[in-house]
């Protein structure tokens, strides 16, 4: 199940990405940094879970601070929720990631999908 909780963890960034494009972080957010944050969401990304934990929603909340400030957080942090995703669609559920920003109550301008060309985010 150890890979199993991997690919949940890399579904869960890229879900992660939708929040993230709104409104920057502090310079320098990382990959790992993005996993790290979301990897609590992944029951809730693949449809195991009904809501999403409360550690998943400081861990969407404290993602969207860190990229808050800098557009280039953001990019990146959309860029690494988004190949995460790539990496394991099949196991997304589509709908648990459009709605967990908002059930973590956190407002995006625009939402990050598996498609979205990150480069353009404000």
């Amino acid at each position: 199940m150890e890979n199993g909780g991997q690919q949940v963890a890399m579904v869960l960034i890229v879900i992660m990405s939708f929040w993230l494009a709104s409104d920057g972080v502090e310079a320098g957010v990382s990959c790992a940094a993005v996993r790290s944050s979301l990897a609590p969401c992944v029951g809730f990304l693949l449809g195991l879970k009904e809501h999403p934990p409360a550690r998943c929603c400081r861990g969407v909340r404290s993602l969207y601070a860190m990229t808050k400030s800098s557009r280039q957080d953001r990019i990146t942090a959309c860029s690494c929720i988004t190949s995460l995703a790539a990496s394991v669609p099949s196991q997304l559920k589509a709908s648990s990631g459009a709605a967990l920003p908002k059930s973590c109550g956190v407002r995006l301008s625009y939402q990050i999908t598996p498609s979205t060309n990150c480069n353009r985010i404000p």
